[in-house]
């Protein structure tokens, strides 16, 4: 899920389209990068616990 999080956010923001609607491209993909960055650490901390 962190990665399609990722990809979503370089993909759109490389075509100059916003990633959320009725969003400007620089914050939707700060707060997308934000949220995949977050995803990617809290599955590696959960496999970690394993």
């Amino acid at each position: 899920m962190a990665l399609l999080h990722a990809f979503t956010r370089t993909s759109r923001a490389r075509q100059h389209r916003p990633v959320a609607l009725g969003v400007s491209r620089v914050p939707s993909a700060t707060v997308a990068g934000a949220v995949a960055l977050v995803s990617l650490a809290l599955g590696a901390w959960c496999f970690g616990r394993l």
